[in-house]
């Protein structure tokens, strides 16, 4: 059975906490181990920093999540109104580069997308994302 909850966010860095608030308390609820539900939190923040930072420029808009749970994936959906972007399609940072000379940026997303298990894109419209993430449950032995 899939257990699923949806909120919406004020898109702002203030609300940043919240965001991981919420993502937090729903995977903890159900007992998702804490790997899984940092890596979910570390997307979360991720994602909705880059859509307020450069989707919004900082402007009016909003953030829904979905958090939703069955017996393999922990996931993540992630809706905006910004202009179109497509995370999956970011270029990768050089990582051969000497830190001191690498340049800044590009290491939240590429991580995001290393960190989950599956990553889907989908535009909204002429303007809109929507990226859902999962993460496989790790099961005790």
């Amino acid at each position: 059975m899939i257990k699923q909850q949806t909120a919406t966010f004020s898109a702002g860095l203030d609300g940043l906490g919240a965001i991981r608030d919420f993502v937090r308390g729903f995977f903890e609820s159900l007992e998702v181990e804490r790997d899984v539900i940092d890596d979910l939190i570390f997307a979360a923040n991720e994602l909705a920093t880059n859509v307020i930072k450069y989707g919004y420029s900082g402007g009016v808009g909003r953030i829904e999540i979905r958090v939703a749970c069955d017996s393999e994936f922990a996931s993540l959906r992630i809706r905006d109104e910004a202009p179109l972007f497509d995370p999956t399609q970011a270029s990768s940072p050089d990582l051969t580069l000497p830190l001191e000379i690498r340049p800044l940026g590009k290491m939240g997303i590429y991580l995001t997308m290393d960190y989950m298990d599956d990553v889907q894109y989908h535009p909204l419209g002429q303007t809109g994302n929507e990226i859902t993430l999962k993460k496989k449950l790790r099961k005790e032995t």
